[in-house]
């Protein structure tokens, strides 16, 4: 989900809004909404009672989520209104992704009317005092009009990649939608994107001043997030400024949070933001990992539904737990487990401590066994409706890669290559092609409610995972599927439907060239082999290929650079088709990827 969406209220044209259809004022409080679960059940009702349906999408731990039941939902003027005209539908996001993807520009709550074929008629940001709603309401059902919209016009087949016009105008547009005088992006949130700091981190690492002075910005006053006693993000500030937090604490945000951090550790050279990666782990463990190692999805922002916290936030540890404990969401789901699981990953790759690769793969072993289906995908849930989901395959396909580049356990390279596989086989619209257009967010189906959408998020994260297993593996399949989810994004309607959207220069960069890539030859049982392997696990670059050849396992599952056979544990550093003399020292790996990075930039690779 995008975070720092700004809540919308209504215009006067809808508060002034006709109210014939409104109940009589006499309705009792002791009335409520009758809730049903999204499904053709709900749907078929309504057509059979010539209603339209109203669907809440809310999300467990979302404040206005809560006033909003507390205050509009228990209005005794929307209540009689509701049942009298409307079927209604109340939704939790974390466990629908395909409703989750398709208003999430909306934010929590949502608030949509559709007709009982699916369609939707209006659709509303946030919180909605009563007064506002009803006569949204009335306006709908005086005029219930299904909206028209049409999907981006499809481009003729392409190599996929951004044309240069499109690449000068995202990078332009990322550039004007920095703050430099606060930090963060332009608009009333302030909040941490990994996208963002990762494409800055680009920049800057190529000498761009400015955006290196953003950086230092931004992240040092990101830590205004940070629970000071127990750990963990909050999701964002809700004014211009850090100062102002939402303190709602979900996955989404301490993966991307603790990524960034550990990110910015390396490129700034600044120890307190690993601490800070470290707070959120702390929270995570603590707080939101289940008796089995796997993790939950969110902890709620309200001690008491609906009321604010900043009070109970601003207090110590004891006073905090002698109140309560906010509610945690304790649904399990593939997809933020498999955020988890590579924000461990990078986190053991920065410190080289054990216990974060421990509980990644603890937390991977789990979803195998409990979420995994036929033919190497993921479920969301315990039981889905409507599944599977792009969202959690894409984010475990991720998860196994991560694995593999900090273990070189073969085993979650072949799990990364069955889950590829699974996309390939359940979320295209047709055959795999160097045709195909995009990488559907939900499994098609013959529901009368589907809808086939497309998540620009998810085909950024799919090009940038499958074109890294086709780099670990040499499988020309997955650079297609790579390409196929990239042509999505590289359409102009696509890529500039945001003020700035980062991820698609970076996925285009990537598939352009090819990564990093350090090999160590030695036996796995070789202390010096595992000193120069965490050596290559430091080292920070977003897209690299990280490998460990013991000649016992047989060839590398890419044998593309032939290595000499040696005495003694040593490391290879190759790129752009040529590779080091063999390094023998791990203090000196970093240097030589340093040099051959140098000499890369001068010959303007």
């Amino acid at each position: 989900m995008r975070v720092g969406l700004l809540i919308v209220a209504l215009f006067c044209l809808l508060v002034c809004a006709p109210v014939a259809n409104a109940a009589p004022a006499a309705q009792t409080t002791s009335a409520k909404i009758e809730w049903n679960d999204w499904g053709e059940e709900a749907f078929s009702r309504a057509a059979k009672q010539k209603r339209l349906v109203l669907l809440d999408v809310e999300a467990e731990w979302c404040h206005w989520c809560h006033v909003m039941r507390e205050q509009t939902y228990a209005d005794p003027a929307v209540i009689a209104l509701i049942q009298k005209n409307f079927v209604a539908i109340r939704v939790d996001q974390a466990a629908h992704p395909d409703l989750a993807a398709r208003y999430e520009d909306y934010g929590w709550p949502a608030t949509v009317v559709l007709t009982a074929k699916g369609e939707d008629i209006w659709k509303e940001a946030g919180f909605i005092e009563p007064p506002a709603f009803l006569a949204a309401l009335n306006k709908v059902l005086t005029n219930p009009t299904p909206q028209r919209s049409e999907p981006p016009a499809s481009v003729p087949p392409t190599d996929g990649l951004l044309a240069a016009a499109l690449r000068e105008k995202l990078q332009r547009g990322f550039r004007s939608a920095l703050d430099s005088e606060q930090g963060g992006l332009n608009g009333v949130h302030r909040y941490l994107r990994r996208d963002v700091i990762e494409y800055a981190i680009v920049l800057s690492a190529q000498g761009d001043a400015s955006t290196r002075a953003w950086l230092d910005k931004t992240v040092a006053a990101s830590l205004k997030l940070l629970d000071p006693v127990w750990g963990g993000l909050y999701q964002y500030s809700s004014k211009s400024g850090w100062n102002y937090p939402h303190y709602e604490k979900i996955m989404s945000t301490q993966t991307q949070g603790l990524e960034s951090f550990v990110a910015a550790s390396y490129h700034l050279q600044d120890p307190k933001y690993l601490e800070a990666a470290k707070g959120i782990h702390r929270y995570t463990k603590d707080f939101l990992t289940s008796p089995e190692g796997a993790f939950y999805a969110s902890q709620d922002a309200d001690l008491v539904k609906g009321q604010h916290a900043a009070e109970y936030f601003a207090l110590d540890d004891a006073a905090r737990r002698a109140q309560g404990i906010p509610a945690v969401q304790k649904n399990i789901f593939a997809r933020e487990n498999g955020w988890m699981i590579s924000a461990l990953a990078s986190l053991y790759a920065a410190t080289g401590d054990a216990q974060y690769l421990t509980e990644a793969t603890t937390a991977a072993r789990y979803i195998q066994k409990h979420r995994a289906l036929g033919g190497g995908g993921f479920s969301h849930g315990e039981s889905d409706r409507g599944g599977p989901y792009l969202s959690d395959n894409v984010a475990m396909l991720q998860a196994f890669l991560s694995l593999y580049s900090v273990s070189a356990e073969r085993g979650w390279l072949e799990a990364a290559r069955q889950c590829a596989d699974f996309i390939i086989s359940t979320f295209l619209d047709g055959p795999l092609s160097l045709e195909s257009v995009g990488v559907l967010s939900t499994k098609k189906n013959s529901s009368p409610l589907y809808q086939k959408s497309y998540s620009i998020d998810l085909n950024i994260a799919l090009a940038r995972a499958a074109n890294l297993l086709f780099q670990y593996t040499g499988t020309e399949e997955y650079r297609t599927l790579a390409l196929t989810a990239l042509r999505y994004v590289t359409q102009d309607a696509v890529a500039l439907r945001y003020a700035t959207e980062p991820g698609v220069l970076i996925a285009d960069s990537e598939l352009r060239s090819e990564p990093l890539h350090v090999t160590v030859v030695a036996n796995k049982d070789d202390a010096a082999g595992k000193e120069l392997f965490m050596a290559g696990s430091r080292y920070y670059a977003p897209y690299k290929r990280l490998e460990w050849w013991d000649k016992r396992e047989g060839a590398l599952p890419r044998a593309d650079v032939q290595y000499p056979q040696l005495s003694k544990a040593a490391a290879f550093v190759c790129t752009n088709k040529r590779c080091s003399l063999p390094i023998f020292d791990a203090q000196k790996l970093g240097k030589t990827i340093d040099t051959f990075r140098a000499k890369e930039k001068t010959a303007g690779l």
